[in-house]
């Protein structure tokens, strides 16, 4: 059980399972899947749904819930979304299955599987982790509900969200991808509900909405056009709002968090953004569209440094551009494009960019001024944007324009209009500045995740469930996000009512819900490659390699994971979990990657002193056991003074001996006393192997 209830992401609940959702097609023309993998909660009435491109009414389907309970045959009304409401009377593992009969033909057959846990058998926080995973897939189901094209699913190739429809399109695919849900890296038909369905067409449709750009050296001289083929000084920007500035920024986040770089673009208009999309691949559209961003920062004046809602503007920097402008260089940076050294430059220069907006009671201005002692429209979303761009600008954690900003936000964390409002404007719809406002509650979560921040005193959260230390502000956010989900396990829920976007737009059936589920995703910023966590996240020893480890018994023990991209860029602001099993069974820790995209981790070793032992020990992207899981480091414990040779302080030389000496080839004795240091010169390598290999214990 605690496989999963350990888990509260899942990276909705096992990316492989939910790319084999297609299953046992009879016709080469027909389709149909069931959601991903996921879990319910006993006694609790949950939603099973699924799709068919089997004709509506003509077309009849059951639902076989795998607990001995079977739908009666019903037409089908809706074949984009069947869903139905359906109750677990017990806990267990079962595998439920739609069957989709057409008026002619072979019926239509899918599965999946759901995970029932009784909540009374639960602690509280595996009970909140359960709730964790509830929460994300009702509101992934939302964003599914309430797509643009949702019933021409199978017949058009794009589909939006929202009000503001390309930004917000941006937003949401971006959530899916960061909660697990990718394109293949190639020319391979991805499959599955969300990677077919969602992220490829929503994908389309802000692809198909880049125009070209013609780009050149800036006003200070600056070149921005980099890493693309010929012509390498056109550009694409996305401005179906007129505001580029920003709206640029967030469609490059699907793009860099699509973990599908080399993919060639086949289903977008040949026309579109002057024949630089289709058939070039997302990696060269990145890189076009960041190259438009750098071009666009401000050159002139207080805006210098900074971005405007428009492209070189003359401008003061504009707070609300400039945090997404942050998180698309960040994000892209992670991906792997190149952004130029001058940009970082002209930011963080004196009375440029960031130093033009920041006031000495740790806001962040609206319109940057140049004056740290008045405030510009200030409030507690702009201190997230602030530490965000303090991040950029590569500030250290203990300067004091981050501990002001830190302190800022503690103070503000739960003020509303209806209190005080503490010097700010710019109050969501609903009167909140933080949870209720999700443009609030977003910033702050990316700006205190890139600083590693845990805890602020202004939180007021008591300590728990489990080991979530009092005034853990991440926790705060995401209990408010599970109490406060809208009808969450009915078939037309899982939104967030009470969740206005910003200031200028109340709930959104797009933006809101995008930024919820990505303050439920893992990491502020894209998932690292897994396959590179899986295989090199974790290493240990001197120097840091995958090998096993040995170290006296009763010290401590110290193993680093780094979160990087499929190009190997290092991705600060991802949550990193440790478990160890084995001698030391139950040692647990979590940090947040630091700008080398690293988090270490220490325990001391408390098993008995006179005995020796192994542990095994994993690091897990988000929270202890999710399905992003590091490759598996083995530590060895051995006695005070064991005898010469005899690694694994059994009382015998034997060959576990000599694979635990070579494995540990190039490191350092860990002491004088360091059994496997053969020949006692301090350094373990080939000598050392052939020393034991001579003093074998005869059988």
């Amino acid at each position: 059980m605690a496989k999963i209830l350990q888990n509260w992401h899942r990276l909705a609940v096992g990316i492989a399972a939910a790319l084999a959702c297609v299953l046992s097609a009879s016709s080469a023309s027909a389709e149909t899947l069931l959601m991903p993998p996921r879990d319910f909660l006993m006694s609790a009435s949950e939603v099973v749904w699924g799709i068919t491109t089997l004709p509506n009414t003509t077309s009849t389907y059951t639902i076989d819930y795998g607990d001995g309970v079977v739908t009666a045959s019903a037409p089908v009304a809706d074949r984009s979304y069947i869903a139905t409401n359906h109750t677990y009377a017990i806990s267990g593992t079962f595998t439920v299955t739609l069957t989709v009969r057409p008026s002619v033909g072979s019926d239509e057959v899918a599965t999946t599987v759901v995970n029932v846990y009784n909540g009374a058998l639960l602690s509280a926080f595996d009970l909140r982790n359960l709730n964790i995973n509830r929460t994300i897939q009702n509101g992934l189901r939302f964003l599914w509900n309430n797509q643009s094209n949702r019933t021409t699913f199978d017949t058009t190739t794009t589909t939006s969200w929202g009000a503001y429809v390309q930004p917000f399109t941006s937003l949401v695919v971006l959530a899916f991808e960061n909660h697990g849900y990718h394109l293949p890296n190639d020319a391979t038909a991805p499959t599955g509900i969300y990677p077919k369905y969602i992220v490829r067409r929503g994908l389309n449709f802000v692809l198909g909405n880049l125009t070209a750009l013609a780009i050149g050296t800036t006003p200070a001289g600056n070149d921005p056009c980099v890493s693309v083929p010929a012509p390498t000084c056109t550009a694409l920007q996305s401005a179906t709002t007129g505001d580029p500035g920003y709206e640029n920024a967030l469609a490059i986040l699907p793009l860099a968090g699509s973990s599908a770089l080399s993919r060639i673009v086949t289903e977008v208009a040949a026309g579109v953004g002057g024949g630089l999309v289709n058939g070039h691949t997302l990696g060269e559209i990145l890189q076009r569209m960041v190259n438009a961003t750098t071009w666009g920062q401000g050159d002139t004046g207080v805006g210098r440094g900074g971005w405007w809602y428009s492209f070189n503007s003359g401008q003061p920097n504009d707070g609300s551009t400039v945090g997404w402008d942050m998180l698309a260089l960040f994000d892209a940076i992670a991906a792997g494009a190149n952004v130029p050294a001058w940009v970082k430059t002209e930011w963080s220069a004196p009375n440029q960019g960031l130093r033009a907006a920041i006031n000495t009671d740790g806001s962040f201005d609206y319109q940057s001024d140049n004056n740290p002692a008045s405030d510009n429209a200030v409030n507690f979303a702009k201190a997230g944007v602030g530490l965000q761009g303090m991040f950029y600008a590569a500030l250290a954690a203990n300067d004091v324009a981050v501990t002001n900003a830190k302190t800022y936000i503690s103070d503000r964390w739960n003020s509303n209009s209806s209190t005080s409002n503490l010097g700010q404007t710019f109050v969501c719809g609903n009167g909140q500045y933080n949870k209720g406002c999700a443009y609030g509650m977003f910033n702050a979560f990316k700006g205190l995740k890139l600083y590693g921040v845990t805890t602020l005193p202004g939180v007021n959260r008591a300590a728990g469930p489990g080991a979530i230390p009092a005034n853990d502000w991440y926790a705060d956010q995401v209990d408010w996000l599970i109490a406060n989900q809208t009808n969450p396990t009915s078939t037309g829920g899982g939104n967030w009512a009470g969740l206005n976007f910003s200031s200028q737009l109340g709930t959104d059936s797009g933006g809101s819900v995008a930024l919820a589920e990505l303050i439920l995703s893992p990491t502020a910023l894209i998932p690292p490659d897994p396959t590179l966590f899986s295989t090199v996240g974790l290493k240990q020893g001197s120097p840091l390699s995958t090998n096993p480890d040995t170290n006296q018994v009763n010290t401590d023990h110290t193993v680093v994971a780094t979160a990087q991209s499929a190009g190997g860029t290092v991705i600060p602001g991802v949550t990193i979990s440790f478990q160890v099993t084995g001698r030391n069974n139950g040692a647990t820790g979590t940090g947040v990657s630091d700008g080398s995209g690293q988090v270490s981790f220490t325990y001391h070793d408390n098993g008995p002193a006179g005995s020796s032992g192994d542990d095994n020990i994993t690091a897990f992207i988000g929270q202890v056991g999710s399905n992003l899981a590091s490759n598996v480091l083995l530590k060895h414990w051995v006695v005070q003074g064991a005898a010469r040779c005899d690694a694994n302080a059994d009382g015998i030389v034997t060959q576990a001996d000599l694979t635990i000496i070579n494995a540990a080839r190039g490191q350092n004795a860990s002491s004088a006393t360091d059994a496997r240091d053969g020949n006692g010169d301090g350094v373990l390598n080939i000598a050392d192997v052939r020393y034991c290999q001579l003093r074998l214990t005869p059988p």
